[in-house]
């Protein structure tokens, strides 16, 4: 997916038409938040390699420790 088209898939939430809401506050954290996530997505492959290490060690506890229900929850 191309970076325009995800960055307008973003909208905001219904909570900003509450008037007794600061909403100037919540558009402020959703674009900072938005803005963030898009920077990870560029940089992804810079995260490829420690994802890998992650998924590695939960197949060691996995299959190597007998561990399968226990690591269930967190794969």
């Amino acid at each position: 997916m191309k970076m325009k088209k995800l960055n307008q898939i973003f909208n905001y939430k219904l909570e900003i038409f509450n008037p007794k809401k600061n909403t100037e506050k919540i558009k402020k954290l959703l674009k900072r938040l938005k803005n963030e996530f898009l920077e990870k997505i560029n940089n992804w492959e810079k995260y490829k390699p420690i994802r890998g290490k992650i998924e590695d060690f939960f197949k060691l506890c996995k299959d190597g420790l007998n561990m399968r229900e226990y690591t269930q929850i967190y794969t």
